[in-house]
């Protein structure tokens, strides 16, 4: 059985890029060249941070931490998480996962990615309880 995590950019400068996850990943999303999945362009988009979220995929289960984003993260127009002091020392190591899940929408700064989980089996569902060993990762 093969499952797959797609993010599809449906708004802003990488609209329409698709970006699959079919293994156990841990994928910083942000600004900064370091990141796996860096979100920076010719004109940098300044309400994305430097390091923004962490999305943590075990293909169906998907997480997204904030990482103390100066402008928080969304799903589906939810904030989950966002930099409580003026600097980034003052936060926590890790913040509260989210889990995501087929059809939501996740939102850093002005991007906006539609989350699809596809599965070649119906044997496992995204509604299924997450595995007991799928713990919050810590980051940077």
């Amino acid at each position: 059985m093969s499952t797959h995590v797609t993010l599809t950019a449906t708004e802003g400068p990488f609209e329409g890029q698709e970006f699959v996850f079919g293994e156990h990943t841990l994928c910083t999303l942000g600004r900064a060249h370091d990141c796996q999945l860096c979100l920076s362009t010719d004109v940098p988009d300044l309400t994305i941070s430097r390091r923004h979220c962490l999305l943590e995929v075990d293909a169906p289960w998907v997480r997204v931490h904030d990482l103390g984003s100066r402008n928080g993260t969304y799903i589906n127009g939810e904030k989950v998480g966002q930099r409580t002091g003026l600097r980034p020392q003052e936060l926590p190591i890790a913040t509260r996962p989210r889990t995501l899940h087929d059809g939501d929408l996740l939102r850093i700064g002005t991007l906006v990615f539609h989350v699809v989980i596809t599965s070649d089996s119906d044997d496992r569902s995204n509604d299924a309880a997450e595995p007991a060993d799928f713990a919050p990762a810590v980051c940077c």
